[in-house]
């Protein structure tokens, strides 16, 4: 990083002049993401040649970092899940769907990173759900992530924090199912099915939801 020869704070953005070099910089504090890493994007204030002119290009920057960003959004989109599931008089989610959802979550987030909402497209959708079938997810399985992604896109519309939902359109491809074999079963055989997976998600722990 440069020198800090003359530095000024303004607001929440900090800027500095590099005495060797004689640019400006720029730098801002944006709080942390999920996973606990701080925000802090910089810029090279590139034509300024004055105090007066880094502030007013640092202050122009600024503003476009002013954006509800991913990880954020779904933080308070899990929030609001839970408040309403608790404030309902009867039904509202299951005890584990929010625990079901934070999965999601970290699903979306390790695929498509931290960005501003407004930044995710249909393209990166499409994209997100053909790096979870090379990871060996399931088509159901992706289908629920971005079932959840796009619940909280609605939400995020009817907050006014994006214009419009990125997954309306996106399709989930399924297994051919024409390739599947129908094996009827007594009540005793369907019995003992139902007793070997449970027993086997059992032993998976939380994952056993995933693959229910």
């Amino acid at each position: 990083p440069p020198s800090r020869g003359g530095s000024s704070a303004m607001a929440e953005v900090k800027v500095w002049r590099d005495n060797k070099t004689g640019n400006w910089y720029a730098r801002r504090y944006l709080g942390t993401t999920v996973d606990g890493r701080q925000r802090r994007p910089s810029k090279v204030l590139v034509g300024a040649e004055t105090y007066a002119e880094a502030k007013a290009m640092a202050d122009e920057w600024s503003k476009t970092l002013d954006a509800n960003w991913l990880s954020q959004g779904l933080e308070v989109y899990l929030e609001h899940v839970e408040h309403f599931g608790s404030s309902r008089a009867s039904g509202g989610p299951k005890p584990n769907t929010t625990d079901a959802y934070r999965r999601d979550m970290a699903k979306v987030l390790a695929v498509l990173g931290d960005k501003p909402l407004a930044k995710v497209s249909a393209i990166d959708v499409e994209r997100m759900n053909a790096r979870l079938r090379d990871q060996g997810l399931a088509s159901d399985h992706v289908k629920r992530v971005d079932h959840f992604l796009s619940g909280a896109y609605q939400f995020f519309v009817q907050m006014k924090m994006a214009e419009d939902n990125p997954v309306r359109g996106v399709r989930v491809s399924h297994p051919d199912t024409g390739k599947l074999k129908r094996i009827p079963l007594n009540d005793a055989e369907r019995d003992r099915v139902y007793a070997a997976a449970d027993s086997a998600l059992a032993r998976l722990g939380d994952e056993g939801f995933d693959l229910r």
